[in-house]
């Protein structure tokens, strides 16, 4: 069987499905444009599997983010010593970024929940033996229902504003543990401040 069709149609052959019977047609142009189409019988065409989908990398452990904050034991009292601490590590240390407000800072000490974030630019190392020190210390309370790292890591960030992770893997650092030990005892009132 031979049909004639002229050029000026869109042609769109079947596409078959897997495993689908299609019949297979020859077609060739003459001078004058013409298509013709000859039947060649039937054949299987057998589609390619499709490749499976990629399953997600792993993720690193995530933290449940939360507003809870840290309560100074001292802060109805010694509130001030909050942004001398702030000043210090920002100033001093240079371990908080320039763009760290220091309400920022005291906001994630004042029991009150929140959204601050500090821009912690030293080692996670160092931030976490602050942090540690200061609840062993009994300087700072972590409220029922969150962690220690749960508050850090939900409102400290690193120097690209991301947050830390898996604080709670760190150890001490080699050097400096005696320099946030004198940190630290800004906020401990039985401590006179040399400085």
């Amino acid at each position: 069987m031979t049909t004639t069709i002229n050029n000026t149609n869109n042609f769109y052959a079947p596409i078959g499905q897997y495993n689908a019977h299609v019949d297979v047609i020859n077609a060739h142009f003459d001078k004058d444009s013409k298509m013709h189409i000859e039947n060649a019988g039937k054949t299987n065409i057998i589609q390619p599997k499709p490749t499976p989908q990629r399953k997600p990398r792993a993720t690193k452990q995530g933290t449940k983010y939360t507003q809870a904050t840290f309560e100074y034991k001292y802060l109805k009292q010694h509130s001030n010593r909050l942004a001398l601490l702030f000043q210090r590590l920002q100033t001093n240390a240079k371990w908080i970024a320039e763009d760290t407000t220091p309400e920022n800072f005291t906001a994630i000490f004042e029991g009150r929940p929140c959204d601050s974030k500090v821009k912690w630019i030293d080692s996670k190392a160092r931030l976490y033996f602050l942090i540690r020190q200061l609840v062993e210390r009994g300087l700072i309370t972590v409220p029922q229902g969150t962690t220690i790292w749960q508050i850090t890591e939900s409102h400290f960030i690193d120097k690209n504003s991301r947050h830390f992770y898996s604080l709670h893997k760190q150890k001490a650092p080699k050097r400096s543990t005696l320099a946030i030990d004198k940190l630290i005892d800004i906020l401990d009132p039985s401590i006179k401040d040399e400085n």
